[in-house]
């Protein structure tokens, strides 16, 4: 489907979904990674993704979030960015890029695109590792903000470390007695 994309372009595949689903057309945009999936459901099924019935879960099940602050988190998510580029990120995303030239949904990911747009010359160094902490922070926030409307039996550990830990044990006791 990548080599497709590439070669017919994305407008022509965009039209191909939009005839057999406008709905599932408008949900997936300009998206090339959503286009891609829509088609490949699509075309292996016979039937657009929109045409799939929502079903509730066949299981009953509880869920357990760690919600650590932001305040204990986020200098965290910056050490761990600054530990990565320290141990080779850089080096490894050079050897990716040239093994893998084209690797459109891997050099997506956070702190890879980042490092990919210093290796282009596009910025410093130091830009990719703040772009890469800026990243991070905002995946986390749409991570509260997912989490924050997930329905059902939810319950949020509001520390991390220790605590969290800790949390996470007694829940397991008091729900399934382990």
């Amino acid at each position: 489907m990548w080599a497709e994309l590439e070669e017919r372009g994305l407008e022509a595949l965009l039209a191909e979904l939009a005839r057999a689903s406008p709905e599932d057309a408008r949900r997936v945009g300009r998206n090339p990674r959503r286009l891609v999936r829509a088609l490949e459901v699509l075309r292996r099924t016979g039937t657009p993704p929109a045409r799939f019935p929502k079903r509730p879960p066949r299981f009953r099940y509880k869920k357990l979030v760690l919600w650590p602050d932001r305040a204990w988190l986020f200098p965290r998510l910056e050490e761990r960015a600054k530990a990565q580029f320290a141990r080779g990120l850089v080096e490894e995303v050079r050897g990716l890029l040239a093994r893998y030239p084209r690797m459109p949904t891997a050099l997506q990911a956070i702190g890879y695109k980042e490092v990919v747009g210093y290796l282009r010359g596009e910025y410093s160094l130091e830009e990719a590792l703040l772009r890469d902490i800026q990243a991070v922070k905002a995946y986390a926030k749409r991570q509260y903000t997912w989490f924050r409307h997930e329905p059902g039996d939810v319950v949020y550990l509001p520390r991390g470390g220790e605590e969290a830990y800790v949390g996470f044990r007694d829940w397991l006791r008091l729900h399934f007695g382990l």
